[in-house]
């Protein structure tokens, strides 16, 4: 423990909390926001609109995909200070340009951006200064889109009905190059580039070996593969419900303002339970929360189901909510915390990576099937018990990889159990 009596590290989690905000809520929040203005001033469609948010989907896979090489050429504080000014690129690329021709180009670099400087990076940071806590602090870092959510659309909107959207554009571009220069001031990659130990770390040796493996595992290529493929179903529990929850109420005959309603409660409902996520992940091995929590989406998303039938009422709308938000973190801390458990010692920072990108392939090709069933089946019952079925798939798998993994620690020698770690 540094003997200071404060410590740096929290220095860190607030940048990792700003990073959250400004790579991920101000570019997936904010653009949904700025759509129906770039729409008017540009005079695309919708399906148009729907192409310049794939394009910015598959720069974001791509982004993750290079996070390995662009790590190990850039320290953390370069790499994410260099995401931002991309992202700033982008955002001066849409405000000068007139047209989808130049929004491509634009949406193309702020989704690198959030590829580049979102939650892989932030992990690796939050690895890189926190034993204890550690899963705490991905929480609050988690919640920073959601803060954003409530604040970025009505900020957004009044900056382009008072000025204009070639201004409000150009105040994005201040405050991701702003960031980026308190990025390189404040940011340092690990707790040792200053002298200190990881927050919960006793550096005496073994001792620190038994804090740092409180829930040990000893980890084989068959516990990854499966949590890989737990991995690609998280999009199918998490991702996919997120992009069709007010379509789900409006398909069903509900109100446009009372679907807005509810699903505005969700965004604080989902803020809560991240919160609350972490410090059970700091107390609780994954042999015991994961299946809890995947239970709770498996069970909010088979309430959600009976939307469109007689019966459903605004207040099992929000009982769906609150259950499955309980879970929702798995798609964000949860896969960080997978990482640094179901992974080859030492290579945590490739294993958040790779979990991060499979789940994102798996939104990439799991939310148009979504919207093929709701088309086939004109209300979106049948997705959600697909979801609820990747939900109880994901308990199964990630189950046998965690009790798996355990098991074969307790079978090990000392030199062995001290090589796992």
């Amino acid at each position: 423990m540094p003997s200071s009596k404060f410590f740096y590290g929290w220095i860190i989690a607030a940048m990792g909390f700003l990073t959250m905000f400004v790579g991920t809520g101000l570019i997936v929040t904010c653009f949904s926001s700025l759509s129906p203005f770039l729409m008017d001033a540009w005079g695309i469609n919708h399906t148009l609109n729907g192409t310049l948010v794939s394009i910015r989907t598959a720069a974001t896979v791509l982004a993750m995909f290079l996070c390995g090489v662009y790590y190990k050429k850039l320290s953390l504080r370069l790499g994410i200070a260099l995401g931002m000014l991309i992202g700033a690129a982008g955002y001066v690329v849409m405000a000068l340009g007139h047209g989808f021709a130049a929004g491509c180009i634009g949406v193309a670099l702020i989704g690198f951006c959030h590829g580049i400087a979102g939650m892989i990076p932030v992990a690796i940071l939050v690895d890189g200064w926190f034993v204890r806590h550690k899963a705490l602090v991905l929480s609050i870092a988690s919640t920073a889109p959601g803060f954003a959510s409530m604040v970025v659309p009505v900020t957004i909107t009044k900056m382009i009905t008072g000025f204009s959207l070639t201004f409000a554009l150009f105040v994005m571009v201040g405050v991701f190059v702003i960031f980026a220069v308190l990025i390189v001031v404040f940011v340092k990659d690990t707790s040792q580039a200053m002298g200190l130990a990881r927050l919960g770390e006793d550096t005496s040796g073994t001792a620190e070996k038994k804090k740092v493996l409180a829930h040990p595992y000893a980890v084989n290529k068959a516990h990854i593969f499966l949590m890989m493929c737990t991995s690609f179903l998280v999009a199918g529990m998490c991702y996919v419900p997120g992009a069709i929850f007010t379509l789900n109420f409006t398909s069903a005959g509900w109100d446009v303002a009372d679907a807005a309603r509810i699903v505005s409660l969700y965004g604080f409902i989902l803020l809560v339970a991240k919160l609350i996520y972490g410090p059970v992940c700091d107390r609780v091995p994954q042999t015991i929360a994961a299946p809890f929590f995947f239970a709770c989406l498996t069970i909010g998303h088979l309430i959600m189901s009976r939307t469109p039938y007689e019966g459903f009422s605004f207040g099992m709308g929000v009982a769906a909510f609150i259950i499955y938000c309980l879970g929702a973190p798995v798609s964000t801390v949860g896969i960080a915390l997978w990482a640094g458990d179901i992974s080859e010692p030492g290579e945590y920072a490739k294993y958040v990576r790779w979990y991060t990108l499979i789940y994102n392939i798996g939104a990439i090709v799991l939310v148009p099937i979504a919207g093929w069933t709701a088309d086939l089946t004109g209300n979106y019952s049948v997705t959600f018990i697909g979801c609820a079925a990747c939900s109880l798939l994901g308990l199964l798998l990630t189950s046998a990889a965690y009790r798996g993994a355990s098991l074969r620690y307790k079978t090990l020698n000392p030199d062995e159990k001290a090589a796992a770690a």
